[in-house]
């Protein structure tokens, strides 16, 4: 792979030194600094970034995050920012996404046009890579591509220029279901067991407004209709087969999003308190990337009697 970026400057200092020097000289260096020079200077359009624009690199630094108590996250970058993009001809309702793809495992620091500070691990499609996606305005960005531990390491990064909606798929409750349950609470005190495959391609640390870490299809696994609920409980649970660790998330008939992992063992479960007549979307995922064998459990219970009430 070519480089884009010459090693010049620390890198070429760390290559002839030995990388086991990198902690030594990481406590005396300063922290990340968008007012520093910049080592890659672009200046792109929205309509230039429709397509990814990939730019090879070197990934990571002699700056301890760790030690910058003003910055977020962790992983070893350079001072200055390896790229300073100045974005121009942006649209409403789009977004800036930026993906790293390393040979080790890489961090990405960014700063925005509003000088906010961003940091991601390992967002991306793979686990060890970090991606952000950034509101799309003209202005300009900087970005550090680091690493988690001292070594340096072959990366490319990437910018892309799109709808936020197409750039950041989350679980949506209005898509059809795969599947479409129909019981009145009191059918459900006997639980009911239903077989499914786990697991999807949406990374759910991207979706804010849902929660939690795994994976999942963006539609959902099934509709619940629960009728006559007259305010029991209901128990939603995910039971995963040959050691399979799962999630599940929930959109209950409130509009609230749910998640667990690991309520028992590698299963997960959610309990809605008081639960309502309406339509309760499911999603069952799984904290890996492979999809797995599951059973989703339903169950409905009578909630406790408030002391001073009758029952």
């Amino acid at each position: 792979m070519t480089l884009v970026r010459p090693v010049t400057g620390f890198r070429l200092l760390a290559a002839a030194l030995g990388l086991s020097l990198l902690p030594a000289l990481a406590a005396a260096q300063a922290c990340p600094d968008y007012s520093a020079t910049p080592n890659t200077t672009l200046n792109m359009t929205a309509a230039q970034l429709a397509q990814p624009h990939v730019v090879d690199m070197v990934a990571g630094g002699n700056v301890d995050l760790g030690n910058c108590m003003n910055l977020p996250g962790y992983g070893y970058v350079v001072t200055g920012p390896d790229y300073h993009l100045t974005l121009t001809g942006t649209q409403p309702g789009t977004s800036l996404a930026v993906r790293v793809q390393g040979e080790c495992d890489t961090i990405l620091l960014a700063n925005d046009f509003s000088g906010q500070w961003y940091y991601d691990d390992d967002s991306g499609e793979n686990w060890f890579d970090p991606e952000l996606v950034l509101p799309a305005v003209d202005g300009t960005y900087d970005f550090w591509v680091g690493t988690w531990s001292t070594e340096l390491c072959q990366a490319n990064i990437s910018f892309q220029v799109a709808s936020t909606a197409a750039l950041n798929p989350c679980p949506d409750y209005t898509l059809p279901p795969a599947q479409v349950l129909n019981f009145a609470a009191g059918a459900l005190m006997q639980e009911q067991r239903v077989d499914v495959v786990a697991g999807g391609d949406l990374q759910l640390s991207r979706c804010q407004n849902v929660g939690g870490y795994g994976k999942v299809v963006n539609y959902p696994d099934f509709m619940l209709n629960l009728t006559a609920a007259a305010g029991m409980d209901l128990d939603i649970g995910l039971e995963g087969r040959d050691d399979c660790d799962t999630v599940l998330v929930v959109n209950d008939a409130q509009g609230n999003w749910l998640y667990n992992d690991d309520d028992t063992g590698l299963s997960s479960r959610i309990r809605i308190t008081g639960a309502i007549d309406g339509q309760y979307h499911i999603w069952t995922g799984t904290w890996g990337d492979d999809l797995c064998y599951a059973t989703l459990t339903l169950r409905t219970s009578q909630g406790l009697t408030k002391p001073g009430m009758g029952g």
